[in-house]
């Protein structure tokens, strides 16, 4: 993997995440394929034109920057499942009572949504 690939990606999807500031994706390089896999959380958003315009420009651009490394979305309705799944952005974690890998359903929570809740407590990254 080029480090340079993926700041680019990373800067790309952060773009993204303004136009679309529920976007939490998880991410997963394999080096087998040289392809970033891309979980899309919430799934919601992968029915929305515009969110799947904004990925094939991306995967367009990056097949035409670095032609020797591949990009491919996925949910958690795909095939292609993430063995080591982590966070593009650090602002977002996932809650569930059970393992990542094991849920079906994983709800996502966000620090400021969680402010109101627990406002007197500091959270430390």
């Amino acid at each position: 993997m080029d480090m340079k690939s993926k700041e680019y990606l990373f800067t790309e999807l952060a773009k993204i995440k303004k136009s679309f500031p529920d976007f939490s994706p998880y991410y997963e390089y394999d080096n087998g394929s040289n392809t970033f896999f891309i979980h899309v959380i919430p799934e919601s958003i992968d029915n929305e034109q515009v969110f799947n315009e904004y990925c094939g420009m991306l995967i367009v651009d990056m097949m035409s920057k670095y032609p020797n490394e591949y990009l491919c979305f996925i949910t958690s309705h795909s095939l292609t499942k993430l063995k080591n799944p982590q966070q593009v952005f650090k602002d977002t974690f996932l809650y569930s009572p059970i393992h990542f890998k094991e849920a079906k359903q994983p709800n996502m929570v966000t620090l400021k949504h969680l402010a109101p809740i627990f406002s007197g407590f500091i959270f430390s990254r």
